[in-house]
């Protein structure tokens, strides 16, 4: 029967061509989408889970002089240029053995610096008399992706003195980099708010998988009732309509695939919460790859399934019933309640809320 299924789906003339082509394409535009939302949460679950080693706290110089553990002195401080903020961390060792804070190999001397990247790129074109000047020594690398929350930020870490450091107003004596995930006030509300979104997009994009999977196998319905009469059992048409909608659906799944990829870098440059994400994090993981496809062909199997309830009475039962009946008004009940939710939502909506209650209206719509 599986053999069976495949030679209808890939060698069954003309019409069974365009069908495959047809529900392949619809699948192929649902899961590109789907990956594409999969993608961009966690592109916002990794930058937001970084550790910040901005919140590194430390003890004043004069409490800690005679420590013996490793040290260093740092002095965290925020510039401007041309309204933009500019991260600038002093920092000077105060043994061999001193900590590194992250995207960075070593400790830079004094009269040395790491730049990320694009605040290296912003110094190399502004004349040094404007931004240059700020940042004494010369550049010696670039800050690593690990230190930093997006390809946009400007930060930097300056090597210097003991003795510079020490004079210098709010200098703390360090001894461990902070790990723990930085504290944001708007962190839960954007959080909460790319999971509603992101459902939103996802009802429709599954009603689309189904529909197209479905009206496919709506089509297929005679040739499954000429088989059924030649002797084929309900159990052996289902095995070959699952097989069909298997194929189309991987087939739409590969080519999905292939389309997500083919946008990732344009979606790498989109900035869905004013901070521009690493190019390599926008990606729905290896895990998101193998759940699509998987869980797209099982479901398009399964709405196949479903859509064959009349094929399985008798072999003349579809002739009998090939006219469904028309839909009740009952249907536009969700519809309506689905209105009313939202714009009851809109009602309760406040600056804080960023319109959470409006969504479960939405998502009933």
């Amino acid at each position: 029967m599986y053999r069976l299924g495949l030679r209808l789906s890939l060698r069954g003339g003309r019409e069974a061509l365009i069908r495959l082509l047809l529900t392949t394409a619809a699948v192929a535009v649902g899961v590109a989408i789907l990956l594409a939302v999969l993608a961009d949460f966690h592109a916002f679950q990794v930058t937001n889970n970084r550790p910040s080693w901005e919140s590194t706290q430390g003890a004043p110089v004069s409490r800690q002089s005679g420590s013996a553990a490793p040290a260093e002195l740092w002095n965290y401080s925020n510039d401007i240029f041309k309204g933009q903020t500019i991260e600038r961390l002093d920092i000077a060792a105060l043994g061999p053995k001193a900590p590194v804070p992250p995207g960075i190999s070593r400790l830079p001397a004094s009269g040395q610096y790491y730049a990320s990247p694009a605040l290296a790129a912003l110094i190399r074109s502004t004349p040094r008399d404007q931004l240059g000047d700020r940042f004494p020594g010369h550049q010696v690398g670039t800050i690593g992706q690990q230190a930093l929350a997006g390809p946009d930020e400007l930060a930097i870490f300056v090597g210097s003195t003991p003795a510079k450091l020490s004079a210098l107003r709010g200098t703390v004596q360090v001894t461990k980099i902070a790990t723990s995930i930085a504290t944001q006030v708007w962190k839960g509300y954007f959080r909460d708010a790319y999971v509603v979104g992101a459902l939103a997009f996802l009802f429709p994009i599954l009603i689309l998988i189904g529909t197209a999977t479905r009206l496919a196998a709506a089509r297929r319905e005679e040739c499954y009732a000429a088989l059924r009469l030649v002797g084929a059992t309900s159990r052996q048409i289902s095995v070959i309509s699952s097989v069909d909608a298997v194929v189309s659906a991987l087939f739409g799944s590969v080519l999905g695939i292939a389309i997500f990829i083919l946008l990732q870098p344009a979606l790498a440059d989109t900035a869905i919460t004013s901070v521009r994400y690493f190019a390599s994090e926008v990606t729905p993981t290896a895990r998101g790859y193998a759940g699509v496809l998987v869980a797209v062909p099982a479901a398009s199997a399964i709405a196949s399934l479903l859509s064959l309830r009349r094929v399985r009475i008798s072999p003349l039962g579809v002739s009998r019933r090939v006219t469904p009946p028309a839909p009740k008004a009952w249907r536009v009940i969700p519809l309506l309640a689905g209105i009313v939710l939202f714009i009851a939502g809109l009602q309760l909506t406040t600056p804080k809320s960023i319109g959470l209650a409006a969504f479960p209206g939405l998502l009933v719509i």
